[in-house]
């Protein structure tokens, strides 16, 4: 087998022949962008000697089949592309934006020839080949994590302005996700994030300053047993009642875990 083809590129050529005719690849995307990729196939096959021994070899065409492939599924999905020739076809793929990972199978009674053409970066190769590339993280992972990193510096900028706030909040919350768990996922984010960045835990006041922007008044990690009983009480909202508001007598007095809690820090 040769190849020749860097990664990631828009072109990739590869030569495969074997005692059995069958080779494997896998074909690698990642984009923002809807993908199209042209392959051209092209199969040598054993025509035979006499004629009926080409009547009988033309009834096995090379063939190439290209499936959605994970590592961590062993379920099989179904080709989107299918290719049966005894000389050489092309057709054309079409994947939306994402990261996507087929497996590509080539069989040929001789050899086969394969030619992968795109304006959009992939990667064709062998299972090492893919693998590493694998390891980072996908093109939409980061693109939304700047787009939330954007939304969140708007809403610190417009922190002291009652009239812009509103709608960067909004905004904010349609980035990441506006429901509940969502909501409470990102405030430990956003306290994380901090944290992470000074290389220590937050002071009193910038704590404070945290959960004003989140509009989260838990202590985001700062005692175990004051966030366990803080997420106790808000699923036990949640279950009493999807989406009612706290009552006043709720806000004023907390349950007996979290004012043992207070009592113990």
């Amino acid at each position: 087998m040769s190849a020749h083809a860097r990664q990631p590129d828009s072109t990739a050529i590869v030569q495969t022949q074997s005692a059995d005719g069958k080779c494997t690849h896998f074909l690698f995307v990642d984009s923002l962008l809807p993908t199209e990729i042209v392959i051209g196939f092209s199969a040598l096959v054993h025509w035979g000697e006499s004629v009926e021994d080409k009547k009988e070899s033309s009834a096995r065409p090379g063939s190439l089949t290209a499936k959605p492939f994970s590592w961590k599924s062993i379920v099989s999905e179904l080709p989107v592309v299918q290719i049966q020739t005894t000389a050489s076809k092309a057709v054309l793929l079409s994947l939306p934006p994402g990261r996507h990972v087929l497996h590509v199978h080539t069989s040929a009674s001789l050899a086969v020839h394969l030619h992968l053409f795109s304006m959009s970066p992939f990667v064709f190769g062998d299972e090492e080949t893919v693998m590493p590339h694998l390891d980072k993280e996908s093109l939409r992972f980061c693109e939304q994590a700047v787009m939330i990193m954007r939304s969140l510096g708007r809403v610190i900028s417009c922190f002291s302005d009652p009239e812009e706030l509103p709608s960067t909040t909004k905004e904010l919350e349609k980035t990441h996700g506006v429901g509940i768990q969502q909501q409470r996922v990102f405030n430990e984010a956003v306290y994380h994030m901090f944290c992470s960045a000074l290389g220590r835990k937050l002071t009193t006041e910038e704590l404070f300053a945290v959960q004003t922007l989140t509009g989260d008044p838990s202590p985001h990690g700062s005692n175990d047993k004051a966030l366990e009983c803080t997420i106790s009480l808000k699923m036990t909202l949640l279950s009493a009642g999807m989406g009612r508001q706290a009552t006043d007598k709720e806000n004023a007095r907390p349950p007996q875990c979290c004012r043992q809690v207070g009592k113990d820090t």
